[in-house]
Formats: structure tokens, sequence, C-alpha cells
């Protein structure tokens, strides 16, 4: 992956989908690194919904390694994108892992959960209804 100075399509959807398999300082070492060539790219449609299937695993994986440093900066990013470009899908998950990260610190109120995963229901977002509803049996 160092090697790789211009970061395609395909170079960003292999590391999104095997975020797993890296540590998370390699995580972070290669964000810092290829963000900066991916968003070039980020006007193309294709492109667009890769970088936010990188951001949201990311996201996700750093929430469940419980690696904040790296939740620190794939929510950042992940909030750029909702905000600059109106991702509903960004603000989602956005809003998904701020709760989920407040109730872990113990600052979220569970009425606020149940809303949220109501909110996921009634929208039909099964996954991450059933991703909610297994994070939060761990705090």
């Amino acid at each position: 992956m160092e090697s790789i100075y211009t970061w395609g399509r395909f170079e960003l959807t292999l590391f999104a989908n095997c975020l797993f398999l890296f540590s998370d300082e390699y995580i972070r070492f290669q964000y810092r690194e290829a963000i900066v060539y991916m968003r070039q790219f980020v006007d193309s449609s294709n492109y667009s919904t890769d970088l936010l299937k990188f951001l949201i695993n990311g996201t996700q994986l750093s929430f469940d390694r419980n690696c904040m440093e790296n939740f620190a900066i794939f929510m950042k990013e992940l909030k750029k994108v909702a905000k600059i470009y109106a991702n509903t899908r960004a603000s989602l998950v956005v809003k998904i892992f701020e709760t989920l990260h407040k109730c872990r610190k113990g600052e979220q109120s569970q009425k606020d959960l149940t809303a949220l995963k109501q909110t996921l229901q009634f929208l039909g977002e099964n996954t991450w209804l059933t991703y909610v509803l297994e994070a939060s049996d761990r705090f």
C-alpha cells in the first residue's frame, strides 16, 4: 500500500474492505497519506460512494476496536462529507456513532438510544439497527 501514489477506485475499495486486516497505526498512517489523493476524485459519483464506504468502514472498525484516535479521525472526515455534500447516509452514520460513543462514555440517555433504534427501524435500516442493538448490549 505504501508504494501506491495514485489511489483509484480499486485501491480505495480494496483498502476499505480489508481494513480489519491492518493495525490501527497502519490504518491511521495510510489514511493520512491517502486521503489527499482520495479527495482529488470526490466529484466522481462512483468514487465518492467508495470514499463514503471507506469512511463508514473505518469509523465502525475504530469504534469496535475502541481506538479513539482513529475514531476521531474518521468521524471528523465523515462529518465533513455529511455537511459539505449534504449526504444523508453520512449524516445517519454520524448520528449513530455519536450516540453510541456518548452511550459508551455514559453521556447519553437511554431515551436517546431508544429514539435512535426507533428511527432506524422506521427507516428500514435493519443492518444498522442490528449493529446498534449489539453495540449497546456491550455497555
